[in-house]
Protein backbone atom coordinates (compact mmCIF):
# COMPACT_ATOMS: atom_id res chain seq x y z
CA UNK A 1 0.00 0.00 0.00
CA UNK A 2 1.14 3.56 -1.12
CA UNK A 3 0.52 6.65 1.28
CA UNK A 4 -0.02 9.93 -0.44
CA UNK A 5 0.49 13.67 1.76
CA UNK A 6 -0.13 16.49 -0.90
CA UNK A 7 0.73 20.53 -0.03
CA UNK A 8 2.43 23.74 -0.36
CA UNK A 9 0.38 26.49 -2.38
CA UNK A 10 -2.45 26.45 -4.49
CA UNK A 11 -3.10 23.61 -7.20
CA UNK A 12 -1.57 24.51 -10.91
CA UNK A 13 -4.31 25.74 -13.05
CA UNK A 14 -2.79 26.70 -15.91
CA UNK A 15 0.75 27.10 -17.65
CA UNK A 16 1.62 30.41 -16.18
CA UNK A 17 1.19 29.48 -12.19
CA UNK A 18 4.64 28.43 -11.09
CA UNK A 19 3.44 28.27 -7.14
CA UNK A 20 5.47 25.23 -5.96
CA UNK A 21 3.12 22.07 -5.07
CA UNK A 22 4.63 18.74 -3.84
CA UNK A 23 3.67 15.27 -3.49
CA UNK A 24 4.86 12.53 -1.01
CA UNK A 25 4.28 8.84 -1.69
CA UNK A 26 5.81 6.23 0.45
CA UNK A 27 6.17 3.31 -1.57
CA UNK A 28 5.77 0.05 0.65
CA UNK A 29 7.21 -2.38 -2.78
CA UNK A 30 10.76 -0.62 -2.92
CA UNK A 31 10.89 1.10 0.70
CA UNK A 32 11.52 4.59 -0.69
CA UNK A 33 9.71 7.67 -0.51
CA UNK A 34 8.56 9.33 -3.88
CA UNK A 35 8.06 13.19 -3.71
CA UNK A 36 7.09 15.04 -6.54
CA UNK A 37 7.51 18.49 -6.95
CA UNK A 38 5.48 20.70 -9.45
CA UNK A 39 6.07 24.10 -10.29
CA UNK A 40 8.64 26.68 -9.15
CA UNK A 41 11.39 24.59 -7.14
CA UNK A 42 12.27 27.15 -4.00
CA UNK A 43 14.05 26.68 -0.83
CA UNK A 44 10.93 27.10 1.30
CA UNK A 45 9.60 24.05 -0.70
CA UNK A 46 12.12 22.14 -0.56
CA UNK A 47 12.56 22.28 3.22
CA UNK A 48 9.02 22.00 3.84
CA UNK A 49 9.22 18.66 2.29
CA UNK A 50 12.07 17.50 4.10
CA UNK A 51 11.23 18.41 6.99
CA UNK A 52 7.56 16.89 6.93
CA UNK A 53 9.23 13.58 5.77
CA UNK A 54 12.05 13.59 8.52
CA UNK A 55 8.86 14.16 10.27
CA UNK A 56 6.70 10.94 9.50
CA UNK A 57 7.43 7.67 10.81
CA UNK A 58 6.52 6.04 7.96
CA UNK A 59 9.72 7.57 6.18
CA UNK A 60 12.07 5.89 8.90
CA UNK A 61 14.18 3.14 7.74
CA UNK A 62 13.57 3.84 3.69
CA UNK A 63 16.24 2.82 0.89
CA UNK A 64 15.97 5.90 -0.60
CA UNK A 65 14.51 8.80 -1.85
CA UNK A 66 12.77 9.76 -4.94
CA UNK A 67 12.64 13.35 -6.28
CA UNK A 68 10.41 13.66 -9.48
CA UNK A 69 11.21 17.14 -10.51
CA UNK A 70 10.05 16.57 -14.41
CA UNK A 71 7.01 19.63 -14.12
CA UNK A 72 9.26 22.01 -12.17
CA UNK A 73 11.51 24.78 -12.88
CA UNK A 74 14.96 25.97 -10.88
CA UNK A 75 14.67 28.96 -13.09
CA UNK A 76 15.10 31.08 -9.89
CA UNK A 77 17.06 28.67 -7.48
CA UNK A 78 20.41 30.45 -6.22
CA UNK A 79 23.68 28.73 -5.50
CA UNK A 80 23.44 30.39 -1.95
CA UNK A 81 19.88 28.73 -1.37
CA UNK A 82 21.45 25.47 -2.51
CA UNK A 83 24.14 26.21 0.42
CA UNK A 84 21.39 26.99 2.84
CA UNK A 85 19.24 23.81 2.14
CA UNK A 86 22.45 21.72 2.26
CA UNK A 87 23.20 22.98 5.80
CA UNK A 88 19.85 22.56 6.84
CA UNK A 89 19.76 18.76 6.10
CA UNK A 90 23.23 18.62 7.71
CA UNK A 91 22.35 20.52 10.86
CA UNK A 92 19.06 18.43 11.19
CA UNK A 93 20.40 15.04 10.33
CA UNK A 94 17.65 14.92 7.47
CA UNK A 95 19.61 12.43 5.27
CA UNK A 96 18.66 9.58 6.86
CA UNK A 97 18.52 7.89 3.26
CA UNK A 98 21.39 6.17 1.76
CA UNK A 99 20.27 6.98 -1.54
CA UNK A 100 18.34 9.66 -3.50
CA UNK A 101 17.28 9.93 -7.23
CA UNK A 102 17.04 13.15 -9.00
CA UNK A 103 14.80 13.09 -11.74
CA UNK A 104 14.35 15.87 -14.52
CA UNK A 105 13.37 16.40 -17.83
CA UNK A 106 15.56 19.61 -19.73
CA UNK A 107 19.15 20.26 -19.63
CA UNK A 108 18.53 23.69 -17.45
CA UNK A 109 17.29 21.73 -14.15
CA UNK A 110 20.19 18.99 -15.37
CA UNK A 111 22.71 21.63 -15.20
CA UNK A 112 21.01 22.44 -11.47
CA UNK A 113 21.04 18.94 -10.50
CA UNK A 114 24.50 18.34 -11.43
CA UNK A 115 25.31 20.38 -9.25
CA UNK A 116 23.36 20.17 -6.51
CA UNK A 117 24.32 16.13 -6.19
CA UNK A 118 28.28 16.68 -6.45
CA UNK A 119 27.91 19.56 -3.69
CA UNK A 120 25.53 17.65 -1.66
CA UNK A 121 27.10 14.36 -1.62
CA UNK A 122 30.12 15.38 -0.28
CA UNK A 123 28.78 17.24 2.08
CA UNK A 124 26.03 14.73 3.78
CA UNK A 125 27.47 11.45 2.59
CA UNK A 126 24.29 9.99 1.38
CA UNK A 127 24.69 8.50 -2.74
CA UNK A 128 22.45 11.10 -5.21
CA UNK A 129 22.41 10.45 -8.94
CA UNK A 130 20.22 12.19 -11.79
CA UNK A 131 18.28 10.51 -14.12
CA UNK A 132 15.80 11.04 -16.90
CA UNK A 133 13.92 8.41 -17.14
CA UNK A 134 11.80 7.76 -13.44
CA UNK A 135 12.07 4.06 -14.31
CA UNK A 136 15.87 4.00 -14.16
CA UNK A 137 15.80 5.90 -11.04
CA UNK A 138 13.40 3.55 -8.88
CA UNK A 139 15.93 0.54 -10.36
CA UNK A 140 18.69 1.66 -8.77
CA UNK A 141 17.36 3.17 -5.39
CA UNK A 142 15.59 -0.23 -4.99
CA UNK A 143 19.33 -2.02 -5.81
CA UNK A 144 17.79 -3.83 -9.52
CA UNK A 145 20.86 -3.04 -12.18
CA UNK A 146 20.01 -0.70 -14.99
CA UNK A 147 21.43 1.35 -17.59
CA UNK A 148 23.97 4.11 -16.48
CA UNK A 149 22.70 7.31 -14.48
CA UNK A 150 22.37 10.29 -16.94
CA UNK A 151 24.55 13.22 -15.35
Amino acid sequence: MNFHKTGVGAPVNNDRDMTPRYDIEFIEPGKYTQIALVGRVTQEAVLTVLNQISDDDRHSGRVGILWDFREASFDEMTLSAMRSMWQHQIDHRMNTSRRVALVYRDDVNRTILALWVEVASSSTGTERRCFTDIGDARNWLTGVDGPPAAG
